[in-house]
């Protein structure tokens, strides 16, 4: 056996399958579909999704096999990931390089095997789809293009994995860092301003609740709403930022004083969607310049009286008089925020150039023009013993006059808001982090309001429809073809109204050929804490390949269920007449060649009914009516009467379980019969040779239940929910004879009889088919 080599760059490799945090990951849905999928193209038992680590090959998903992981060093898998294309070996035990393989002498006992690399978008091989066959073959070129085709689908499945993990991990951190700003925040979306997410200091603040959905005027009322109203509207319709100041609030009742700061919020296209409001509580402040009003009228008659209120001040109070704005007064807030003597000292002496050329033009406006100057966000760097610590502040100049109204000086007032604008800038940059992610992604990505407006898509969506942004149209449905659209619309609306998510399947046009693909959209809502709906995020992922493939294995089978029908039917007429010819000959020929013409009957009459169950399971596929007569039916004898014909081929191997008191059915009596007939040989074919076959009858009051049972090898649970498919036949039954129809036939009949059959199949009480009818009144 020779040990598969390591790739020149598996160190790389295998730290790159590692950070896609997928090994020993749990079962996916996706995953297990595409294994299934290959098991079935390639008519192989056996398909992985097998990912080569640095000592073992270990299943992401498996079709066929136990095991979730083998040693690397016996792997084929191994030797398939330094190939990049199809890695193929027909017969293992004709291959050096696996004859001797414990894979090969031993379970799973390979022979065939297939092995399709998946190859990462970075150019790393992470292992392989693989199938698996105990015989040997050769896959046709259509089959090792499907199997190309599911790995290209697994890779995808495995790379949007990691990037659904990551996406997730950066939405909880910018949900996060919203909810412990301490800032008050609240986003408003559309021309009614309604409510798509609130902080909880806004919450805290206000002491509201439930406010997602709402409209901002259904929640403020009163003369404040109206100004605030009117700012939103200006704000949403010019795209223009707007601040209102000092605008008075009653909370309770408790009278506030706020600053409404307005910033339009824009989708990636540039359209406005909604506004951005962040709201200062400036009582305080407030409070402290109507204080610094009366100073300014007698300035040195109430310095006196006001000096501890502006030396405990909560923010930072300086005075500055002169033309060179001189520091005269400056509270403890101030001396704290500045962290250098500044008393006496001139505004060009207490700070740096840079500041100095920031801060003078705006004192020299407020000295020259007697009008006060709000500064919003201002930049401050302060230098300590170790490092420089960079501040926001907003800044109010007013002027400082005497009791005449002399210009003596500028009165400033700051209130830092670092936090805030640290706050703001990360949310924005977390937003866009998003957005780059999303267009990133293969497949394309869309976001919605709350109301189901589509706001935003990711670039896959323009480079796939030729749309650009903001061609004034309902770019969300202009690609999709006319023949779905209701379909579409219907579909969406009617998850928007149940907040249930979204799933459609549809075509869309391709603009670079024009041509119709399917897809499929899936939307899930996202809620804030109390469940509301605060927008949807959503995928239309590319599905034309897989669809148009599975109709086409569709067609297949219905068109060979129509063929085996049609032979079914056109070979009974040669056969009947091969019987009658047979048995005139009988009555002629002499006792030497009577024996041969009776083989010859027999072998037709075997025929016949091969042919004519073959054609009944054809018509139970097609879903056709059967033919059927219904009479009273003693079960009882009819149970002995099948019972004793098979004794006389198969020997005294049955035990019969009977009331004493006869069961009664209205049936047909030859179908049931047949149906017995069916699961009886089927005991005695796959049982154990040596325990007796159980034919039982329970009388159950409304029904009765006719059960067979024989001990040996149990049915395989995975093989148990198809074993009454056409053709479908147990691992144990693979070496026997027939269409492998007959559990076709027996399940057909009792439906069509008014009953059902059930399966149970276990290692300790055998293998038991009952059949269920309502007893005849």
């Amino acid at each position: 056996m020779k040990k598969p080599s390591l790739p020149a760059n598996e160190l790389e490799r295998v730290a790159h399958l590692r950070a896609l945090g997928i090994l020993d990951s749990s079962n996916e849905v996706a995953f297990d579909r595409v294994v299934r999928l290959a098991s079935v193209l390639t008519g192989s038992p056996i398909s992985l999704i097998s990912l080569i680590d640095s000592e073992r090959q270990w299943f992401k998903a498996k079709v066929g096999l136990d095991a979730s992981e083998t040693p690397r060093d016996i792997s084929f898998c191994g030797h398939a990931i330094l190939e990049d294309q199809l890695f193929e070996v027909e017969d293992a035990t004709q291959d050096q390089r696996f004859a001797d393989n414990p894979l090969v002498t031993g379970n799973p006992s390979i022979r065939f095997y297939a092995g399709q690399p998946l190859i990462s978008t970075f150019g790393y091989t992470l292992g392989t789809l693989c199938v698996i066959d105990p015989t040997r073959k050769k896959l046709s070129d259509e089959q090792r293009k499907a199997l190309e085709d599911l790995a290209g689908l697994a890779v995808y499945l495995i790379e949007k994995r990691r990037v659904d993990l990551e996406l997730d991990t950066t939405r909880k951190n910018f949900i996060d860092l919203l909810d412990r700003t301490p800032m008050m925040v609240v986003f408003l979306d559309g021309p009614e301003h309604r409510f798509s997410y609130v902080n909880p200091a806004h919450e805290s603040f206000f002491q509201d609740r439930n406010l997602i959905g709402k409209a901002y005027t259904d929640v403020r009322k009163g003369e404040p709403t109206v100004k605030v109203k009117e700012a939103l509207d200006l704000v949403y319709s010019t795209g223009e930022s707007l601040t209102l100041k000092e605008r008075p609030y009653l909370i309770g009742n408790t009278a506030k004083t706020l600053d409404f700061f307005f910033t339009p919020s824009h989708d990636v296209r540039g359209r406005i969607v909604g506004v951005m409001v962040v709201l200062h509580d400036v009582t305080h402040e407030k409070q402290l310049r109507t204080a610094a009003t009366l100073l300014s009228e007698s300035r040195r008659a109430t310095l006196t009286k006001m000096n501890d209120l502006f030396e405990n001040a909560p923010v930072p109070i300086c005075i500055m008089e002169g033309p060179e704005h001189r520091f005269t007064l400056a509270n403890a807030a101030y001396r704290k925020l500045v962290g250098r003597p500044i008393v006496g000292k001139t505004v060009r002496e207490a700070f740096n150039s840079d500041e100095v050329d920031y801060y003078v033009p705006l004192l020299n406006q407020v000295y020259s023009t007697g009008e006060p100057h709000t500064v919003y966000e201002a930049p401050l760097k302060l230098e300590g013993a170790d490092e420089i610590n960079e501040l926001y502040i907003n800044i109010d100049y007013q002027p400082f006059r005497s009791d005449s109204g002399k210009m003596l000086g500028v009165m400033a007032l700051m209130h830092d808001v670092t936090n805030s604008v640290l706050a703001r800038k990360s949310i924005e940059r977390s937003e866009s982090d998003i957005r780059e992610i999303a267009n990133a992604l293969p497949t394309i990505v869309w976001t919605a309001l709350a109301d189901g407006t589509v706001n935003w898509f990711n670039e896959r969506w323009y480079e796939y429809t030729g749309l650009k942004g903001g061609e004034g149209r309902d770019e969300s449905t202009s690609a999709v073809h006319p023949d779905d659209l209701k379909l579409v619309t219907s579909r969406w609306q009617d998850a928007v109204t149940h907040g249930k998510p979204h799933s459609v399947e549809f075509r869309m046009q391709r603009a670079s050929d024009h041509e119709y693909r399917w897809f499929v959209s899936r939307g899930q809502p996202v809620r804030d804490e109390q469940g509301n709906i605060t927008r949807w995020i959503g995928t239309n992922t590319d599905i034309h390949e897989n669809k148009t493939l599975v109709k086409q294995l569709e067609d297949e089978r219905e068109l060979r269920e129509r063929f085996v029908a049609a032979l079914s039917h056109d070979l009974r007429t040669p056969i009947t007449a091969a019987k009658m010819t047979s048995q005139l000959l009988a009555r002629k020929v002499d006792s030497s060649l009577a024996a041969q013409v009776s083989r010859i009957t027999s072998n037709m009459d075997r025929a016949d009914l091969m042919i004519r169950d073959l054609l009944d399971a054809s018509r139970i596929k097609a879903g056709e009516e059967l033919a059927i007569q219904l009479s009273p039916c003693n079960l009882n004898h009819l149970v002995e009467e099948t019972v004793s014909e098979l004794s006389a081929i198969h020997g005294d191997r049955f035990e019969i379980q009977c009331p004493d008191q006869a069961v009664n059915l209205s049936t047909d009596r030859s179908l049931l019969q047949r149906v017995l007939e069916n699961l009886i040989n089927n005991a005695i074919k796959y049982g154990s040779g040596v325990d007796p076959v159980t034919v039982s009858i329970t009388d159950a009051g409304s029904e009765c239940i006719l059960a067979i049972r024989n001990k040996g090898n149990p049915i395989p649970t995975d093989e148990q929910a198809t074993i009454f498919e056409p053709y479908k036949r147990a691992e144990g039954a693979t070496l026997q004879k027939g269409w492998g129809i007959g559990l076709t036939l027996v399940k057909g009949f009792t439906e069509y009889l008014g009953g059902r059959v059930e399966l149970t199949s276990d290692s300790d009480s055998g293998t038991c088919f009952s059949i269920h009818f309502t007893k005849a009144v």
